[in-house]
């Protein structure tokens, strides 16, 4: 691992200590700033909070809304550090399991491959800890445009008996092929492909996300 990006992940673990209380204060406050100095993230977060129509009609309200939307994901990002660096077994304690778990251990039990699918910010990152912590899976993983963060994420999600692979048309191989030897897979179904793969509807009158 690069020595800029082990510096990180040192301090990223030292970070992950602190108490929750104090991850949602770091969190909210990024939150804020970022929505405050970044005009396209600001852009993006009104534009879906005024389309989902949950915050009325009023440029007012949209604003205070998206505002506060900006603060909890920020909160949100912050409760993934312990989860990646350090504390994963203290966070597996928090897990409570439901009758979709229950669901599939009879496919378990006959050998079937199984796809896990969550929703993606926070839900995510825990369930994938989870699988990871108890039976061999392969996860698929974007890697970031910015290369020394590659090795940091890879560390962080890397864990327990995960193997990941990329977010591509390589990545959908190992997850067929983790499915028709009867093993497990775990991806968010939120992906976002690239402008040259496949075709392009809007949805509700809107162009989907795409990558650049």
């Amino acid at each position: 691992m690069p020595f800029g990006s082990w510096l990180a992940v040192v301090v990223l673990r030292i970070v992950a200590r602190l108490p929750f209380r104090w991850l949602h204060k770091i969190g909210a406050a990024g939150g804020r700033l970022v929505y405050a100095r970044s005009a396209g993230m600001r852009a993006r977060i009104v534009d879906n909070v005024r389309g989902a129509r949950i915050a009325g009609e009023s440029d007012i309200a949209v604003e205070r809304f998206a505002r506060a939307c900006a603060v909890e994901l920020g909160k949100g990002m912050m409760e993934i550090l312990p989860l990646w660096f350090g504390r994963v077994e203290d966070m597996m304690t928090r897990v409570r399991l439901d009758a979709t778990w229950d669901a599939v251990q009879p496919l378990f039990a006959a050998g079937k491959g199984v796809m896990f699918l969550t929703s993606h910010l926070g839900a995510f990152e825990v369930a994938g800890q989870f699988l990871a912590q108890n039976m061999k899976i392969t996860i698929m993983y974007r890697r970031p445009r910015i290369a020394w963060l590659d090795p940091v994420l890879r560390h962080a999600r890397a864990q327990g008996q995960a193997r990941l692979t990329t977010a591509d048309t390589r990545g959908v191989r190992a997850l067929l092929q983790a499915l028709k030897k009867g093993k497990r897979s775990a991806s968010c179904p939120t992906r976002c492909p690239r402008k040259a793969m496949g075709s392009w509807p809007t949805f509700s009158g809107a162009p989907p996300i795409r990558q650049r």
